[in-house]
């Protein structure tokens, strides 16, 4: 009579909750025989042993993991300081680089060789000379044929926009220089925001290590204690299977117990190795989020001067003036006496995926066992809505019983089916040993209807 268990969201689909639920366990003479005799509690039964099976196996397997596996907790804290710290020395080193690069390009843009190369249009007009090599290159017009009016040159096949205004050769040098001297002071003062955040990464990789030790000290009693006593109520269910519908009080509160101690027990082992850890690369936060700014900013205002230097355009040069931060322009002041620029921001979503590796709730070990809890209560709510779901049997359960039964008896002279009939009421009894009721309602069943 006894199925195979089955996984706890099978069973769901076989029962409904607060209603009544379709036996099926009408399958076999034995079985159709105890679903008829009960009325259809023996199928209830067996999906409650059932569910309780599986729920049992699910206490067990986490029983087993919180005492010979909480090192994974413990190495999973540590692999994610370790990783966020890693990330954080990437960004670190990135924008290092990044300003090393920009002031070695700013400053061959600003030297004086180049600039002087830059500005030599001083001695000839901007509009004038773009417009003469326009006209030059279209090949229709020779020079004497270009009349200017009114900042345009009127072609044979149109007329050509004027030029930007071009930028004094002197305010160009001095803004190409003043964005040079930016960028070399931001890379020169970058080497002291790293060493903060390299001391505050050393810092926190230590801290670490101090930690483990204690954190291996945590004992797992609180929550080892109720998974043991909750395993130990589900065996007494199986074994005696009439108990389900009136189960301890013992379960509920090794159940609260659960909820509330092993989810508290986890946080604490994790928290053990990583709190002082990310509490330390808190503090390199404010340092990489400048270093990251300052590397944005020396990257855009190169872009600038090396626009204005092949554009020589006014334009171009209130541009570069607009990225350079100066005390005129009350712009904010950093770390480390650093000007930062105004509204230009490095990748901060980076630091912060960084920086959110630390939040130990969400660590996967941590995430599986408090999963394996919510399951556990889960499947304990579902044992109960069985109890109190009443059973319906099929319309033609009673006729597939009794013939069952008839069949088990065979045919014979009344002698051979009283023998046989003693031996079915045998053969209930060690098939329905475990569930009282079912066996004396099977039994009575067989008395009155073996004929």
């Amino acid at each position: 009579m006894r199925k195979p268990a089955l996984a706890p969201w099978i069973l769901i689909g076989t029962l409904t909750f607060g209603g009544v639920a379709k036996a099926g366990c009408c399958d076999d003479a034995w079985s159709c025989i105890a679903a008829v005799a009960t009325a259809g509690i023996s199928c209830q039964v067996q999906g409650l042993i059932d569910t309780v099976k599986a729920l049992n196996d699910t206490v067990s397997s986490l029983f087993n993991d919180l005492k010979t596996r909480s090192n994974d907790i413990i190495n999973d804290a540590r692999h994610a300081v370790e990783q966020a710290t890693t990330d954080i020395k990437g960004l670190r080193e990135k924008a290092i680089s990044d300003l090393k690069d920009a002031s070695a390009k700013a400053h061959a843009i600003a030297s004086p060789r180049l600039v002087a190369v830059a500005t030599a249009a001083k001695a000839m007009p901007l509009n004038t000379a773009v417009n003469t090599r326009a006209a030059a290159s279209s090949g229709a017009v020779t020079k004497a044929a270009i009349p200017v009016q009114a900042n345009k040159v009127t072609l044979a096949q149109g007329a050509i926009p004027a030029a930007p205004a071009a930028a004094d050769p002197d305010a160009m040098k001095s803004a190409l220089s003043q964005a040079d001297k930016y960028i070399a002071d931001s890379n020169e003062k970058s080497a002291l925001l790293g060493n903060d955040c390299s001391n505050a990464e050393r810092q926190a990789l230590s801290a670490v290590a101090r930690h483990i030790a204690l954190a291996n000290k945590i004992a797992l009693d609180t929550a080892l204690e109720p998974l043991k006593l909750l395993g130990d109520s589900l065996l007494d269910l199986i074994t005696h299977p009439e108990r389900i519908f009136d189960p301890s009080a013992q379960i509920e509160a090794d159940l609260r117990r659960i909820s509330n101690e092993i989810p508290a027990m986890l946080d604490r082992i994790g928290d053990e190795v990583s709190k002082e850890a990310t509490t330390t690369l808190e503090q390199a936060r404010g340092p990489v989020q400048q270093l990251q700014d300052q590397a944005a900013a020396a990257t855009n205002i190169l872009d600038a001067m090396q626009k204005l230097v092949n554009t020589k355009a006014q334009s171009d040069l209130e541009a570069l003036n607009r990225l350079v931060p100066t005390v005129s322009k009350q712009g904010v002041t950093g770390l480390h006496g650093v000007m930062l620029a105004p509204g230009i921001a490095g990748r901060h979503e980076l630091l912060a995926s960084a920086v959110a590796k630390l939040q130990v709730s969400k660590m996967p070990v941590i995430a599986k066992h408090r999963a394996t809890v919510s399951n556990i209560v889960s499947q304990w709510a579902h044992v109960k809505s069985q109890a109190n779901t009443r059973i319906a049997l099929e319309a033609n359960a009673p006729v597939k019983a009794n013939s069952g039964l008839q069949q088990l008896l065979g045919k014979g002279s009344k002698d051979d089916l009283d023998k046989r009939k003693q031996q079915l009421l045998e053969e209930a009894k060690r098939r329905f040993a475990r569930d009282p009721k079912t066996l004396q309602k099977v039994q009575e069943y067989i008395q009155t209807h073996a004929t």
